[in-house]
This record gives structure tokens, sequence and C-alpha cells, in this order.
């Protein structure tokens, strides 16, 4: 449905205020927001508002993170025979 992103059940946090995604923003810092689990279907939940498909989630994030914690992002590692790669 129209409004619902699709997102990997790894990047939920469960807290006492409910159901939660870290993102990273400009800065490099957490911010957590809450959202509302729509639909579940296998590894993927689908979700109603709380994030856009602009904001970089946080894979397998800490209990720990906070709000306005500093993070590095990593770059995604290439996948091995990717197009163009050398034999």
């Amino acid at each position: 449905p129209a409004g619902r992103l699709s997102i990997p059940a790894n990047t939920l946090l469960f807290r006492a205020e409910g159901p939660t995604v870290a993102t990273v923003d400009a800065h490099g810092q957490i911010r957590l927001r809450p959202v509302t689990i729509a639909r579940t279907v296998g590894q993927t939940l689908e979700i109603d508002g709380g994030v856009t498909t602009d904001d970089r989630l946080v894979m397998n994030p800490s209990d720990a993170l906070a709000n306005g914690d500093p993070v590095v992002v990593a770059a995604p590692k290439a996948a091995s025979g990717a197009a163009g790669a050398k034999t």
C-alpha cells in the first residue's frame, strides 16, 4: 500500500516507547525514530511512517544506542564476482 516502506527486520529495536529504528543523520549521529509495523513478511517489515527512503538505517543496532551517539558509516562491501571485476 501507498506510504508503506519495507525495511530489514534486523534494523528494529524494541524500546519501552515501542518499535524503533536507528537512523544516521547528515552529521554522523544516531537518531532514534519510532515506527509502526504494518506487516511482517519473513525477514522484512512493512512500516507506516517513521522513516523515508532517504534515511540511512543502522543494521543490527545495539540496545545501548542513544540519540546523538556518533557513528562512522562503513561503505558497503563489494560482492565477489561483481560485474566489471577482473578475473
